[in-house]
């Protein structure tokens, strides 16, 4: 099933909007991109659209945003994180890494930097809500708009054009699955460089403890 289907609500200090995008396979291979106060209603979102897509690469956008007071809800342990970035800088120098690029996401995940100082809830009703624009979303799937989105993607110069009329020399919809399967292997390639180097951390971190 190809298609995309969007819902938008601004209600107040929210402004929350849903996209559903899919694309034609043979099962169903699902995406969630959800802001981190939804996290805990990942499997219950993945039951939802399992239930009202059964096949499809399929992928769920939920942007969340409270023009409200900012509230800071996590602080940071400095001096662990520059002990981390330290050791870490020290490892890639050490195998001649060609940037630092990861060095800085890396130090800032590893254990006890980061410290909540207050979980950000979601309340019952704001679900709800959410809930609604995702099933508003699935209903107001327009094949037609998702066929334009995709062809405006390739609007750079993939394309034959002879006139007025743009030609494709690929199938656009076989190119987005081809992205979407790269930055697939992307990620995975970094998580993996990341294990790699927490790894190298952790060896260098317990050889240094047993002097």
């Amino acid at each position: 099933m190809t298609g995309f289907g969007q819902a938008v609500l601004h209600r107040g200090d929210t402004n929350i909007t849903v996209e559903v995008k899919s694309l034609n396979s043979k099962f169903l291979d699902l995406t969630l991109r959800l802001p981190r106060i939804f996290s805990e209603k990942e499997l219950e979102l993945r039951n939802l659209i399992t239930e009202k897509l059964e096949r499809g690469k399929v992928s769920l956008s939920i942007d969340y945003q409270q023009t409200g007071k900012a509230e800071i809800r996590q602080t940071y342990n400095q001096d662990l994180f520059v002990a981390y970035y330290a050791e870490l800088k020290k490892l890639a120098d050490r195998v001649v890494a060609p940037s630092y690029d990861t060095i800085f996401s890396i130090a800032l995940n590893s254990p006890d930097v980061i410290q909540g100082n207050g979980k950000e809830e979601l309340e019952p009703a704001e679900w709800e809500r959410v809930n609604s624009l995702i099933l508003e979303a699935i209903q107001n799937f327009d094949e037609e708009q998702a066929v334009n989105i995709i062809s405006n993607t390739f609007n750079d110069g993939s394309f034959l054009n002879t006139g007025h009329t743009p030609t494709f020399n690929v199938n656009p919809l076989d190119k987005l699955v081809q992205l979407h399967e790269e930055k697939i292997a992307l990620y995975e390639r970094m998580l993996k460089e990341k294990d790699e180097m927490m790894g190298r951390l952790e060896r260098l971190i317990e050889g240094n403890s047993k002097r």
